[in-house]
């Protein structure tokens, strides 16, 4: 994606959908987890976000994850913009020298 995308105008709302598959398996897990239970069938805490079986602690772990995949995302998007740039200039140059 950074070095292969020339998408030089990559909107910067579209950084936030990179939260997307971390929102969603967050919802499953907080739901297999916390709500139905290892007991009643549901997943043990495998990550250990509930810290030994607080559950309100998964809102705090949950909310550094959905940070740090954000982060991620917008490092990907401030990367990508700035080599989408350089290479479009490298194209434009190229183009110059051919005519």
């Amino acid at each position: 994606f950074i070095f292969f995308e020339r998408i030089e105008k990559l909107e910067f709302k579209r950084t936030f959908l990179g939260v997307v598959p971390t929102v969603l398996y967050s919802i499953f897990y907080v739901i297999m987890v916390v709500i139905i239970g290892e007991a009643n069938g549901g997943l043990p805490d495998f990550y250990g976000l509930t810290f030994g079986g607080r559950k309100v602690m998964i809102v705090i772990s949950g909310s550094i994850m959905l940070l740090g995949s954000y982060l991620i995302s917008y490092l990907l998007w401030l990367f990508q913009k700035k080599f989408a740039h350089k290479v479009s200039l490298e194209d434009k140059i190229t183009e110059v020298d051919k005519q």
